[in-house]
């Protein structure tokens, strides 16, 4: 039997550049969501002033970036994943949009009603 999803090496130096790469695309896109969503709330400013942007998950070793959020309300994180493949065609301005309204729409489902 073959697996479905292809590990890789995280030591191989392409997947290092790879990597590198994706981390600085993804750094741009939550500061520009920060700067865009000037509005927002303090527990949202806080969620974007302690994310942090992981090129290469130990959690999962794919070809995957994460954004961890692990700030109040999400004491057991949230975690925002990107495909390397979809991170090849997609702006920062796309990435800093779709955070934006990801970690809106989360927060607000974790309102106690």
């Amino acid at each position: 039997m073959s697996r479905i999803t292809e590990r890789l090496d995280p030591n191989a130096p392409a997947i290092q550049r790879k990597a590198a790469l994706y981390e600085r695309k993804l750094q741009q896109a939550l500061k520009l969501a920060e700067k865009r969503d000037r509005r927002c709330s303090e527990v949202l400013k806080t969620l974007y002033r302690e994310a942090r942007v992981e090129k290469l998950s130990a959690k999962f070793p794919h070809r995957l970036s994460v954004i961890a959020f692990e700030s109040p309300p999400f004491r057991g994180g949230l975690y925002e994943m990107f495909y390397w493949k979809n991170l090849d065609v997609s702006s920062v301005s796309e990435l800093a949009n779709d955070l934006i309204w990801s970690l809106r729409e989360n927060v607000r489902r974790r309102k106690p009603k």
